[in-house]
Formats: C-alpha cells, sequence, structure tokens
C-alpha cells in the first residue's frame, strides 16, 4: 500500500488511467499522488521538448499563445501575484522562479523593479526568455540549483511542485537560497477544489471508465505526481521551517481548449470558472 510523503499514513487508491498509472489518496490529508513514478531521465525528456511549449501548453489554454497580451487572465493573475510580493518585499530585492517557462511572469517582475533570474528545463523556453526578454534564466533542474549560499530575497515556484519526482526538493532548496526572513510562493492545482471533486467522481462512478477529466487534471496521467490542498502543503512546509503569511484560490480559465469534444469542452470550461489551484506564500524562519 502506497505511503503519503506529507504525513506518512496510509493511501487509498483511487482510479487507474490506461497507461498503467493510479491516483492514491491519503486517508489523514488529502493528498493525491500518481503512481507509479516514471524514472528521472524519461521526464527529463519530455520536458525538453519544443513541443512542449509550443503545442501542448498552448492546447490546454491558448491565452498563453499570446503570452503578452495585457488583458489575458495569465497576465492578470501574475500581476496579482506581483502584487502580493510588492507588499511583503517590495523592490530592490532578489527574485529566483524555479521552471519560469518562457519568462512571462519574470519579466513583469522585471519591469517592477525585481533583479531576476529563473531556471527552466526546456530548451525552447529558455531560448525564448533570453531572446524575447533578454532575462537571466539557465537551462537547469531543481536538482542542479547550489544552495551554499543565501542569495535570494524571493523564490517564486508557479505550477512546478506537482510535477516533481520529491516535491521537498522545492522546500529543501529554497531553504538553502533563501535570505533569513525570505519568501517563498508557490502556485499549484488545488485537490479540494470543484472540478477535481467532479472529475474524481465521475471516474469513481464509471469504474474509472470515464476519466478524461482527470487524466487532464493529471497532466495527461504522466506530469502532475502530487496535487496538494493548502492544509497539506502548510504541512510540507513546517518541515523546512516556513511559516504560511496567506494562502489564496485562484484558477486560469481553460474554456480555449483544443482538441476535445464540444460536451468535455463544455464542462471543463464551466468547472473551471470555479478556483481550481492555489497560491502559498511562506517565510523562512529561523
Amino acid at each position: 500500500m502506497a505511503e503519503c510523503l506529507v504525513c506518512k499514513n496510509k493511501m487509498d487508491w483511487l482510479v487507474s488511467f490506461p497507461n498503467g498509472r493510479s491516483v492514491y489518496k491519503c486517508r489523514r490529508c488529502g493528498l493525491r499522488s500518481l503512481l507509479p513514478l516514471a524514472e528521472e531521465e524519461e521526464r527529463k525528456s519530455f520536458y525538453d521538448r519544443d513541443e512542449y511549449y509550443k503545442e501542448e501548453i498552448a492546447d490546454l489554454h491558448n491565452d498563453l499563445v499570446y503570452s503578452y497580451r495585457v488583458d489575458a487572465p495569465i497576465i492578470k493573475l501574475y500581476r496579482k501575484h506581483i502584487k502580493n510580493l510588492i507588499f511583503l518585499k517590495a523592490a530592490p530585492a532578489r527574485l529566483l522562479e524555479i521552471g519560469c517557462a518562457r519568462g512571462v511572469f519574470l519579466d513583469l517582475a522585471k519591469k517592477n523593479e525585481y533583479e531576476v533570474s529563473g531556471i527552466e528545463m526546456n530548451s525552447y523556453a529558455v531560448n525564448y526568455a533570453k531572446e524575447k526578454f533578454g532575462l537571466n534564466v539557465e537551462k537547469k533542474s531543481i536538482e542542479e540549483l547550489d544552495t551554499k549560499a543565501c542569495l535570494f530575497d524571493i523564490i517564486v515556484a508557479l505550477d512546478v511542485i506537482e510535477h516533481l519526482l520529491n516535491p521537498k526538493l522545492l522546500l529543501e532548496k529554497s531553504r538553502g537560497l533563501l535570505k533569513p526572513g525570505g519568501i517563498l510562493l508557490i502556485g499549484t492545482p488545488n485537490s479540494r477544489s470543484l472540478i477535481n471533486w467532479v472529475a474524481e467522481s465521475a471516474a469513481l462512478l464509471t469504474n474509472s471508465s470515464y476519466y478524461y477529466p482527470l487524466y487532464r487534471f493529471y497532466g495527461k496521467a504522466v506530469e502532475h505526481l502530487n496535487i496538494f490542498n493548502p492544509y497539506n502543503l502548510d504541512i510540507l512546509a513546517k518541515e523546512f521551517y516556513f511559516q504560511k503569511i496567506k494562502s489564496y484560490l485562484y484558477n486560469i480559465p481553460l474554456n480555449n481548449m483544443c482538441n476535445v469534444n464540444i460536451l468535455q469542452r463544455l464542462m471543463i470550461g464551466i468547472l473551471s470558472t470555479n478556483p481550481y489551484e492555489f497560491v502559498s506564500i511562506f517565510k523562512k524562519t529561523d
């Protein structure tokens, strides 16, 4: 039986996908885990494909194709995150984004006078961030981060922790890289959201026959390995001496999804108007 990585309690099977992976739920804290895990090399090669950002991310919410349209939902959301960061630690301050994608959030932070840098595993995205925005971005995995010195005032990880084979590594590396009193902002899907509840219920009631919505919630049953909620992420953060300052819900509209039928598009579009992700902001304590 699977064991929860947060509270070490037993996990129950929920649903299985055609690729041989299954979703398990912790009886105590509600963490969802996708098992068995893929090999690290398999995952690195999966993310370092041009198609990942050129096609697959655009397929999920194609407003990202227009990455800097000021009225795009993703831009409004990024501005909200930055507003919260300014309130806690205004510029000048050093900000690192882990998994910075094409650098849109970093460029917005730079325009707010932060000294920014980022790491990203996808070569296409790294080159885009450098050429389009002139950003200091390195092609590097979280495992390769050097934590010998406390270099940053703020670390941001949006839609990253759910992709990691070892989510604790994000907290561990962030603690080593942050200055005393530094701020860590994590954004990730919420296992307590309405869209996840409906997707799980549909899969359970049909004995895994109607798994499509949940399949997308888990990144085609490949990408999203652990789905947290504000409660269990707080437990994990405390293990690394982070104190939660603030948490809020948000969503990125998915009604632009491509390659789905009309019923799937309608259902996911309606459900995604309800917040299905959350941000937790933590402060590094002594």
